[in-house]
């Protein structure tokens, strides 16, 4: 990855990193709805590419694993008829914002949002025909069994897609090093392997994106599409 624009480090002390590493993870307060719509702009190419990969169908239902500020919504949606959304996120800030701006979708039941611990989902075996998740692989504290998890709510030929920052262009980030696990292609094909997923897909892809830290930086992401 290359920045363009490194000397703006020097502005953030080892403490800002680390409280921006947090709210990466969890959203929380004035602060974390600021990161939230950082986050949306930052990452709806990824976003866009998951749901491509996705391939959603009509009258399908549809889980989003960290879905942040949900601004995106609408676009999943419009991917077919009929389509249902459920979101799933840790942070109560991004539920709150999520719902706000999606009242009209939350009041006639083509979405709903909940509050979960990361790796236990609430939902029955069988209840999803797919699943996406954008730049949350980083944060999952208990990865096999959250992988486990997914593997339970989906349908039979259900499939998963996960997009993610490639370890390669995240290791240079200085916030990182605070509450990431950094992965590539391997590390993630192998994690879903091991729980019975079989790949299907994997689309590379490279983007330039304006960061809040270094600038104008080069990002390599990947998005890995498995099934049940």
């Amino acid at each position: 990855m290359t920045n363009k624009n490194k000397g703006m480090m020097k502005e953030f002390t080892q403490k800002d990193l680390a409280s921006l590493a947090n709210q990466l993870s969890c959203p929380s307060g004035t602060s974390g709805i600021e990161v939230g719509n950082k986050m949306h702009q930052t990452n709806i190419s990824m976003t866009q590419k998951a749901l491509e990969a996705a391939q959603i169908l009509s009258n399908q239902v549809v889980l989003e694993l960290g879905h942040g500020n949900a601004a995106h919504l609408e676009q999943i949606l419009a991917k077919a008829q009929g389509v249902t959304y459920h979101g799933l996120d840790v942070s109560e800030t991004m539920y709150e914002q999520a719902q706000k701006l999606n009242k009209e979708f939350v009041e006639v039941q083509k979405a709903k949002f909940s509050l979960y611990d990361g790796t236990n989902i609430p939902y029955d075996v069988a209840t999803f025909d797919k699943i996406i998740t954008v730049n949350t692989i980083y944060f999952w504290q208990q990865p096999a069994q959250l992988v486990r998890e997914l593997y339970r709510v989906l349908k039979p030929q259900g499939s998963l897609s996960i997009a993610f920052a490639q370890k390669s262009s995240m290791e240079s980030l200085p916030f990182t090093k605070y509450e990431f696990a950094l992965y590539d292609t391997d590390t993630v094909t192998e994690l879903l392997e091991k729980e019975r997923f079989r790949v299907v897909n994997v689309v590379d892809q490279y983007e330039q994106i304006n960061s809040k830290i270094e600038g104008l930086n080069e990002r390599d992401f990947t998005v890995v599409t498995v099934q049940k």
